[in-house]
């Protein structure tokens, strides 16, 4: 019976400063630094697609990002729209933006449809970045009709805050 009550004891100990240590990772990341410098979340760049002079954002799905000494990596389900949720896009070329600078890979695919569950095959789509730093995407000429537009993009700069996202936005496109 001693050794029941000495493995009990220990193992609350052990939860009790588990606890406390997992508590103090996670305030330590929030706190207001000493030095009086900016406090920003750890989170990738947002990114938005250009429409004229509108900018609509894009959802921001699993990602991994570090800045500085601390990190994050977030797993998000792969998101579900409903017909109504598809922003019109005309033409085959269409530009996106990133509120930081422009990642060092990009790779952009359409996902036939509302649900990026499905077992159907993705479509590429061409990812090129001008002289001017616009990122530029553009369609095969025969795409018509709803899609999931799925971004993954990765800066590795280890200077700066890196890691890597996914984005996605249901898109429709009309021929």
């Amino acid at each position: 019976m001693t050794h029941i009550r000495w493995m009990a004891v220990l193992i609350a100990g052990l939860l009790i400063s588990g606890c406390s240590v997992l508590q103090s990772f996670i305030t330590s990341r929030h706190d207001t630094p000493t030095s009086g410098a900016d406090i920003r979340p750890i989170t990738p760049p947002e990114l938005m697609l250009l429409q004229g002079d509108s900018a609509f954002p894009m959802d921001t799905g699993s990602f991994c990002w570090t800045m500085g000494d601390n990190g994050l990596c977030a797993d998000a389900v792969p998101p579900r729209y409903t017909e109504d949720m598809h922003r019109p896009v005309t033409g085959t070329t269409f530009e996106l933006q990133f509120d930081a600078p422009s990642p060092d890979t990009i790779h952009a695919s359409l996902h036939p449809g509302s649900n990026m569950m499905t077992r159907i095959a993705e479509i590429a789509a061409e990812v090129t970045v001008d002289e001017n730093g616009r990122v530029l995407v553009t369609v095969p000429d025969n795409v018509d009709g709803n899609y999931v537009l799925s971004i993954f993009a990765t800066w590795s700069d280890e200077s700066t805050p890196h890691g890597d996202a996914s984005y996605f936005m249901p898109v429709r496109f009309e021929r």
